[in-house]
């Protein structure tokens, strides 16, 4: 099952990557749920097997963490390579440990920035780690690939053969030796090539509508200008919203990034705990005082954080660091609250269109 990825990567040759074969189609992450479920992808057989996690948290960092442990035991094989024993590892029947980036040579995917950049070896790797070009050899030979090549042949042939490269004259040993070099013109996107779009300029209105993945079916709109939506949960008059009268919204971890560092014993000596902040009003009317465990929860899940108020916090508003999954001592995670709803029209979520509401917390810490 192929899960798709905002990253964007430099020029490369698929057929190299995907020899014999077609890549599997992109799938977005929250959509993998009903494609489990109905053996079924844009109206036509689509039977996953396998599922592959390679450097992202499932898991702990996606919607409706239960839902998405219920569909990851729908697959008969389930592997996980990363750099961290997060909440996938629970539920992997392969865990393969990657080397970190210092410890690996290595193009790593970049952002809109149409440059190509290297990253050079500066240890080997600890422990039980691997390089991941070693895994993946590993593993093609083991499906009987033969893949039988140095990393820099896989190199050459999977990037530096691409015509866009080779018309720059970019190489391999000529990244190795700059470091950076930029595959397309500087100011590629706004200057001297058009917009993607059906005026090949920057639009706010389109009636030539398209599926943000293909095969993906395109939902009847009367209007072509962008338009108001209500969230399904997280407004006024919604039924949800009358039984869980908090909204749920995320802040960015100061010690974390994504679900990663939850097992460094610095960062946990300052955060050792999942938490979250809350008014100091909604917390007098519910009888806790910040300090206090509280269990946060809605019909989808649950997690018990220490809480603290804060006047910056909106009333109504039950605010939490993101990035703490089940690997911390106390149960629950906030990723089992959030919904799993996918748009249609952007086929994703939004994490902070989920209500709940919480108590103090009476079992033990």
């Amino acid at each position: 099952c192929g899960i798709m990825d905002m990253v964007k990567i430099p020029p490369v040759n698929w057929e190299v990557v995907y020899p014999g074969w077609m890549p599997a189609k992109d799938v977005a992450n929250i959509m993998m749920h009903d494609v489990v479920r109905t053996g079924k992808y844009a109206g036509e057989d689509y039977p996953v097997k396998m599922l592959f996690i390679t450097g992202s948290s499932t898991l702990g960092g996606g919607a409706d963490y239960n839902r998405m442990v219920e569909t990851i035991k729908k697959f008969e094989f389930v592997a996980t390579w990363g750099i961290t024993y997060n909440d996938n590892c629970m539920y992997s029947d392969l865990i393969l440990p990657s080397a970190m980036t210092p410890e690996r040579e290595d193009i790593p995917s970049m952002t809109m920035d149409h440059c190509m950049t290297y990253s050079s070896k500066m240890v080997e790797p600890l422990f039980e780690a691997k390089d991941p070009f070693l895994m993946w050899t590993t593993l093609a030979n083991k499906c009987g690939l033969e893949w039988n090549f140095t990393r820099d042949e896989y190199m050459d042939m999977v990037f530096f053969s691409n015509p866009t490269l080779v018309e720059r004259g970019i190489t391999w040993e000529r990244l190795r030796k700059e470091g950076t070099i930029r595959y397309k013109d500087k100011g590629y996107t706004l200057a001297n090539h058009s917009w993607t779009t059906q005026t090949g300029k920057l639009q706010f209105c389109c009636d030539d509508y398209a599926p943000r993945m293909d095969g993906l079916p395109v939902p009847e709109r009367t209007r072509i200008m962008p338009a108001f939506e209500p969230p399904r949960e997280a407004w006024h008059d919604t039924e949800l919203a009358k039984k869980y009268p908090f909204v749920l919204v995320s802040v960015r971890a100061r010690f974390r990034w994504h679900t990663d560092g939850w097992d460094s014993p610095w960062l946990n000596e300052l955060e050792p705990e999942q938490t979250v902040f809350i008014n100091p009003e909604d917390a007098a009317a519910k009888g806790v005082a910040s300090g206090d465990l509280i269990e946060v929860f809605n019909d989808r899940g649950h997690v018990v954080a220490r809480m603290y108020t804060d006047a910056a916090i909106r009333p109504g508003s039950v605010s939490y660091p993101k990035g703490f999954g089940r690997m911390m001592k106390l149960p629950g995670t906030f990723s089992e609250l959030t919904s799993s709803y996918c748009n249609p029209w952007s086929y994703n979520t939004s994490f902070y269109d989920a209500v709940c509401d919480f108590r103090k917390w009476e079992g033990e810490e």
